[in-house]
């Protein structure tokens, strides 16, 4: 298994992953129907989500689907609806690889599809964690990255998609890491028995904001 793409929250210029949800009302393209499939073994549900924060609410930005060619080809042809009306469309970046002893740039095709340049309201109401700075020691290949992952944690509290509170939860965070490394260093092989509970978190973004 792979560590899962994250949704993303452009927030005060910089892209955010979000790492916890308390809350309903985020965009899930699976509630319109669409046909899709994974991606990637790094996104096994199907698409991704980039978010931004602007104006004090929370908007839709970049939407990408894992969909086939015939899927959208239904689309283009009216067969079936297209998300906002507009067409998905295949995408290429620049990337740098490692060809034998040398770093070399190439194209790279994508396998999914995107639809980019929107601005549609998101009505969520709740509680996000956003992270940066994530912590290369603690990378597991797994799942979602937790909130303690990442050096810098901020929370974002909506209402109907209006951004109401900000908290920079980063000090808790810290403090959880250094809890749970005294607690598995006093584990040892009684951590054995929680393993399957941990496994299951790594795919849960839900939190419990605090009191």
């Amino acid at each position: 298994m792979t560590a899962q793409v994250p949704d993303v929250v452009v927030y005060r210029g910089a892209t955010e992953s979000i790492a916890g949800i308390a809350g309903s009302g985020l965009f899930d393209p699976r509630g319109l129907g669409l046909p899709l499939q994974a991606i990637s073994s790094a996104c096994w549900r199907g698409f991704h989500c980039e978010y931004a924060v602007a104006d004090g609410a929370l908007f839709l930005r970049r939407l990408n689907l894992g969909l086939s060619d015939e899927a959208v080809e239904r689309m283009a042809q009216g067969a079936t609806a297209a998300p906002f009306g507009r067409l998905p469309q295949r995408y290429t970046e620049r990337i740098r690889v490692l060809r034998g002893d040398d770093w070399v740039d190439e194209d790279w095709h994508s396998p999914d599809y995107r639809i980019d340049g929107l601005r549609e309201p998101v009505a969520f109401s709740g509680g996000l964690l956003l992270g940066t700075d994530f912590i290369d020691e603690t990378y597991i290949h797994l799942g979602f990255h937790a909130p303690c992952q990442f050096g810098t944690v901020h929370e974002l509290i909506f209402a109907a998609g209006r951004l109401v509170a900000e908290h920079d939860r980063s000090p808790q965070m810290k403090d959880l890491r250094r809890f749970m490394e005294r607690r598995l260093q006093y584990a040892g092989a009684a951590a054995g028995g929680k393993l399957a509970a941990r496994l299951r978190g790594v795919f849960s973004l839900e939190y419990r904001p605090p009191g």
